[in-house]
């Protein structure tokens, strides 16, 4: 910008105008010559783009300037201080515009009439009458005043200013990025730019590439060389290239990089400098690499796996399958990638499979069983596990395992298994009616005994025969031959008991909660309750007429508690089960033993026997 060119333009009207006015005098009419000098000076004067402003000094009775005088403005002045040229001709300066006495502009005026030194400078002045802010004026002594041309130069400090900012935002990115953005010019090729990050990235200092432009290629690996001249080609064929390379560090660190670079032209299209970044690829390249490991692991395990693979889109297309899979539907792997799963599958057809894709992206993953056709048309069962993999396109996993043999096997194993289940039914159907042969024959043979000892033995024997064949009838009546309900054997085993003293009327209670045990934890705990009910029929109420047993059974945790109570004479002093030479008590430590449990022992209102045992 050429600062002083409003007075430039000025000068140069008014030399005009007095030329014009010199020839206009060597004529007769020089009043005419005058005012055509007038109008074209004031033409001048108005069309300028700059605000011109006259002032006369303004003097006290010291001859002082105390202030400046209006004389003349032109229309760029007007709109400038939105006032008429009548409205400010013959008007104080300061009164019109007090900014100029506060913000020190007066001062500075006057000096210059004081000393003739111009005035030129740029200011900003926020909040004022005036529209612009930011100002451009350039002040002469004119007689005894000033003359002032002014420009409003806020567009072009904003767009500096705007300018700047860039410059500053770019200069910090071009600090702290870590890839390397350089600049050569064209076509002597030598470096322009070259950002600070160069130094950290190649470990040299930046300036090295100043001094020399080919360092940069003897920091690429030997073998990566011959990459310089293609992508050079590329460059000026295209008008940008890209090239990846390694580069060796001055510790012996290679790192991978790639170089883009194209070719900038002026608006005519001619090239005027070389722009490219260079960025360090090496962790990319290991993640590859280690990703590659990765897929080539897999598709090997995928490829060794007896069972079959498939990859399907949302459609049911098959997209990928291993050689199980060939091999297991007969199928080469070109066949196979040509069809669908309705084209095998023979249970499900394609608005089924449509509902069970639509099943497995909502839930992640499915496993069922269908049937599927080889390519000879013979029919397979098939287990199949499939999964939702969410990588965009929608894909589906699964894997497939023939299971027609394992199926033939289980239908054997289950008809062999309902086979046996006959028998053993049978048999235990045998076995308690021997125990009930075995039972009537005790019966009879104690009741043609009269001698009340050997009776009372033969009694406690068919007791015994009579709770294994209660277990034996609870086995048959339950669809599990290897267990059965606590519960309902002994309150059956509990009134079987029939040893009854004669003229006492025992109250038999039971309380016992409904338990599943193994047939030999059964067979010891009726053995245990009916040893020790029989027991207290035979010696608790002796000097009663009536009495009550209550036999009660309840698990806390893995604990099992069994007690039998009467309320009865109670036991001995000093009475000891181990120690007790009856042959009922020794069968009740036997199978409190077998059950790896405790017997305890005490009178509570009555005898009181307490098993516990772990289950």
């Amino acid at each position: 910008m050429v600062k002083n060119s409003g007075i430039i333009v000025l000068d140069a009207s008014i030399k005009m105008a007095f030329r014009l006015f010199e020839a206009k005098m060597n004529e007769k009419k020089k009043e005419e010559a005058l005012e055509s000098a007038k109008k074209l000076l004031r033409t001048a004067f108005d069309s300028s783009l700059d605000s011109f402003l006259i002032f006369k000094s303004k003097r006290n009775e010291k001859s002082e300037i105390v202030d400046f005088i209006f004389m003349e403005v032109n229309s760029r002045a007007e709109e400038m201080l939105q006032m008429g040229r009548s409205s400010l001709i013959g008007r104080d300066m300061c009164e019109v515009l007090p900014i100029n006495r506060s913000a020190g502009f007066f001062e500075k005026y006057k000096a210059v009439v004081e000393t003739g030194v111009p005035l030129e400078e740029e200011f900003y002045l926020p909040d004022t009458n005036v529209p612009a802010a930011w100002h451009y004026h350039q002040v002469v002594r004119s007689g005894d005043g000033i003359l002032i041309i002014h420009r409003d130069i806020t567009e072009r400090k904003r767009a500096d200013l705007a300018l700047s900012d860039s410059e500053e935002k770019l200069k910090s990115i071009l600090t702290n990025i870590t890839d390397v953005v350089w600049s050569l010019s064209y076509p002597a090729l030598k470096p322009l730019y070259i950002s600070p990050s160069a130094e950290k990235f190649y470990g040299h200092p930046v300036q090295r590439f100043y001094e020399d432009p080919s360092f940069f290629e003897e920091l690429v690996h030997p073998d990566d060389r011959h990459t310089t001249l293609k992508a050079r080609s590329e460059l000026f064929e295209t008008g940008m290239a890209s090239r990846e390379c390694r580069i060796t560090r001055p510790d012996g660190e290679v790192r991978h990089i790639i170089d883009r670079s194209r070719i900038a032209r002026d608006s005519g299209g001619a090239p005027v400098r070389i722009d490219g970044i260079v960025t360090d690829i090496t962790e990319r390249r290991e993640a590859e690499a280690r990703l590659r490991e990765t897929f080539n692991f897999l598709q090997s395990v995928l490829q060794t796996t007896r069972d079959g693979y498939w990859v399907v889109n949302d459609r049911g297309r098959i997209l990928d399958v291993n050689s199980a899979y060939c091999e297991m539907t007969g199928y080469g792997r070109e066949e196979v990638l040509k069809m669908s799963i309705n084209d095998i599958d023979i249970i499900e057809d394609s608005e089924e499979t449509a509902a069970r894709l639509r099943r497995i992206v909502a839930n992640g993953h499915e496993a069922f069983q269908t049937r599927q056709r080889r390519k000879d048309g013979s029919i397979f069962d098939a287990e199949v596990s499939a999964s939702f993999l969410d990588l965009g396109a929608g894909h589906f996993v699964s894997f497939c395992r023939d299971v027609t043999e394992q199926k033939r096997s289980q239908e054997m194993i289950k008809n062999q298994l309902k086979e046996k289940e006959v028998l053993l039914k049978e048999v235990h159907h045998r076995i308690k009616n021997n125990i009930a042969s075995i039972a009537s024959l005790l019966r009879l043979q104690a009741d043609s005994i009269e001698n009340a000892g050997s009776r009372h033995i033969l009694n406690d024997a068919l007791g015994r025969v009579e709770s294994m064949r209660i277990i034996y009838d609870r086995l048959l009546l339950s669809d599990d031959y290897r267990e059965a309900s606590v519960k309902n054997y002994l309150e059956d085993l509990v009134s079987a008991v029939g040893i009854f003293p004669e003229n006492i009327k025992i109250t038999l209670i039971t309380e016992i909660e409904d338990l599943s045990f193994s047939v030999k934890h059964l067979f010891a705990l009726g053995t245990i309750v009916n040893e020790l009910v029989t027991n207290s029929m035979k010696y608790a109420f002796s000097d009663r007429k009536a009495g009550a047993i209550t036999v009660t059974l309840a698990k806390n945790g893995g604990v099992v508690a069994l007690s039998v109570h009467d309320d009865g004479r109670g036991l001995p002093e000093n009475f000891d089960s181990g120690e007790s030479a009856g042959f009922g008590l020794m069968l009740v430590n036997l199978f409190v033993q077998q059950l790896k449990g405790v017997l305890s022992v005490e009178n509570r209102n009555g005898a009181l026997f307490t098993i516990t045992f772990s289950v």
